[in-house]
């Protein structure tokens, strides 16, 4: 679970706002850190990654269930 920490700087490119975008985000940097590329469902990543994360995030797992993988948030934040 350490390699899935968030540094200070990492945690500041974070949208500021709380909740899916912030996780579903948080999820993604990592994702791409380890894997070279990004899931394109949750299905992808292991629960105890996403409670995890999470609890770095100040989010809930349940964020996750709601973020947009294939919307224009989740495409954003691919982007970045």
């Amino acid at each position: 679970k350490t390699q899935w920490s968030l540094s200070t700087k990492k945690l500041a490119l974070l949208p500021s706002r709380i909740g899916s975008g912030r996780l579903g985000c948080a999820i993604l940097l990592k994702f791409f850190q380890f894997q070279g590329f990004f899931p394109t469902d949750q299905k992808s990543i292991p629960h105890e990654i996403v409670v995890y994360v999470a609890s770095v995030t100040n989010s809930t797992p349940e964020h996750l269930d709601v973020y947009e993988w294939g919307g224009r948030t989740g495409h954003r934040y691919r982007m970045k």
